[in-house]
């Protein structure tokens, strides 16, 4: 990833190009902006609901260093969370210095994780399931401690923000699956219960809840606005777009002991399950007989348990769909198999601290489950190696999008259609076929604002076509209204009954509707509340330093 010259996926471009755009308004404007800007598109209210504070951080990082070496950083930075926040999870559960780095090893060279960065380009949701195992780990020191202390407070700050503020689906999923999960280790778990105290719950709410508020100023929009977006009002889109990757769980696949490919046009896409892991957890358990009411081997047990039920799930395209909406918004069956490779490493840290009293010939075993890593790194380089097959210049003039300015990191020479998937479904589509007058606004990342302008040769009454994204809840208009969109959520205008016939000038603004203000202004209480907690944490830790001296 950091030196082929050759890598490359559909999503890179898309990525690093609303990294540049929100680097743009950054810059400008020294804030973030709800809308991505371009010449073919203007005000696509992507940061609205897709990411806004993941592509904020990455557009500061730009500022310093440049969007491509900033994406570059945030996946690196993806990485480190997810092995970091298995390798502090192994260690406060007991296990030494090299055993910590199995689970860590294992997740980040798994078939899931890497075909997900390698193959699919998921820069979001990488960085949101880095975000929870660092904030896990970060949270679970927390609550063993007797008070709040610099570094678990500052991981945990980084790791909520990241998490909450980077893929909406993952949180949703990821959040739901962590909460049965939880429940039902302090069902099954009593040694477990009394982590759960008042103080340990209130320093976790002391950082997480204004690390939350920080997504505010995208997230509050989102939340309310969401089921009027075309793509959350588009579910058969998602069904059928599962019913044709379902093919990639069946057992063929997920249980072959290589590396094949689940797509023969697409290198680098594995799905096999983490198999020979799970066996050698299995027979661990089984040479080491714990005892029954061993609270490690019920975890193991428990976290096995959530393997096979996340596989059951992921192999039934039907009960996926059937899901409560928008949990049926899946897309992909493989999303799941994140869960299944969370699962399967939290019962290997499990069993490795069953280890630790078993006896030098089962010790043996940890042996086993070092070989089991180092093959999974082996196959790692195997799969991330694949040779890949050069695209054509039509393929990856689709997957680029467009801007006409020079500094454009994705220019591809020809104009692309933006997404429309969060353009207002409630806009109505139009379906006939008849020329219309076109009205472009220019892009206005030229002058770096969230304001732009046209004039049109139009009547009053008129409708003329516009590359105006279709999104009225966030944009005020004036001089037209929005009357319908088209496919790719481009707008048709009504020209204002009151406009200057022959040149109606239409001006395109950020509208400030209560979600947006409201969003803003939480924002930034949660950035003040943050920066109080941390002042507070680090004045107290160094009086005790003080005093201990």
């Amino acid at each position: 990833m950091l030196h082929e010259e050759r890598f490359v996926v559909q999503d890179w471009f898309l990525h690093e190009w609303y990294i540049w755009h929100q680097e743009g308004s950054l810059r400008a404007q020294g804030l973030p902006s709800l809308f991505a800007q371009d010449a073919a598109g203007v005000f696509d209210p992507h940061y609205a609901f897709y990411g806004g504070t993941l592509y904020t951080i990455a557009g500061m990082i730009a500022l310093v260093i440049g969007h491509h070496a900033a994406y570059l950083a945030t996946w690196v930075l993806a990485f480190a969370m997810a092995y970091g926040g298995w390798f502090w999870l192994a260690h406060q559960a007991g296990l030494g210095r090299w055993a910590s780095h199995l689970p860590a090893v294992l997740f980040i060279t798994s078939t899931w994780y890497l075909s997900a960065a390698y193959v699919m380009g998921s820069w979001a949701q990488t960085i949101c399931f880095g975000a929870l195992l660092l904030g896990l780990a970060a949270a679970f020191s927390i609550l063993r401690d007797d008070r709040l202390r610099p570094l678990p407070a500052l991981a945990l700050a980084v790791a909520v923000t990241l998490y909450t503020g980077s893929h909406n689906m993952t949180l949703m999923w990821a959040t739901t699956v962590l909460l049965v999960v939880v429940l039902a280790a302090l069902m099954v778990i009593p040694s477990l219960r009394p982590l759960i105290t008042r103080r340990g719950l209130l320093r976790l709410a002391i950082v997480a809840v204004p690390a939350v508020l920080v997504n505010a100023w995208f997230l509050l929009p989102a939340i309310a606005y969401q089921s009027h977006t075309v793509i959350a009002s588009n579910a058969d889109a998602a069904h059928k777009m599962l019913l044709n990757t379902i093919d990639g769980t069946t057992a063929q696949h997920l249980f072959n002991l290589g590396r094949k490919r689940v797509d023969p046009l697409l290198p680098r896409l594995a799905v096999q399950l983490p198999v020979l892991a799970t066996a050698s957890i299995v027979a661990g358990l089984l040479i080491m007989r714990p005892r029954r009411n061993s609270p490690w081997l019920r975890t193991a047990l428990l976290l096995l348990a959530v393997a096979v039920a996340t596989w059951a799930l992921m192999t039934q395209s039907s009960v996926i769909n059937g899901l409560p909406h928008p949990y049926d918004m899946l897309q992909n069956p493989l999303r799941l198999e994140a869960y299944i490779n969370l699962a399967i490493c939290g019962a290997l840290i499990a069993t490795l601290v069953l280890t630790r009293r078993a006896g030098p010939r089962r010790r043996l075993w940890v042996w086993v489950i070092a070989g089991v890593v180092a093959f999974s790194v082996v196959q790692a380089r195997q799969q991330v190696r694949e040779p890949l097959t050069p695209w054509p210049p039509e393929v990856l003039w689709t997957a680029m999008p467009y801007d006409t300015s020079k500094d454009s990191p994705t220019r591809s020479g020809q104009p692309q259609h933006p997404t429309a998937d969060y353009t207002d479904a409630d806009v109505p589509l139009y379906i006939e076929n008849r020329p219309f007058k076109s009205v472009r606004f220019p892009s206005p990342m030229a002058e770096r604002t969230d304001r732009t302008e046209a004039t049109v040769d139009a009547r009053p009454g008129e409708v003329v076509s516009s590359n105006l994204k279709a999104s009225p809840r966030l944009i005020h208009v004036d001089g037209a209204r929005i009357v319908s969109r088209s496919d790719f959520g481009d707008s048709y205008l009504k020209i204002d009954a009151d406009a200057k016939p022959g040149a109606a000038r239409i001006v395109v603004t950020t509208a400030h509707p209560w979600p947006v203000t409201v969003g803003r202004v939480l924002t930034l209480l949660g950035l003040l509340s943050l920066a109080g907690v941390g002042v507070a944490v680090v004045t107290r830790a160094r009086r005790a330093r003080l005093s201990a001296g």
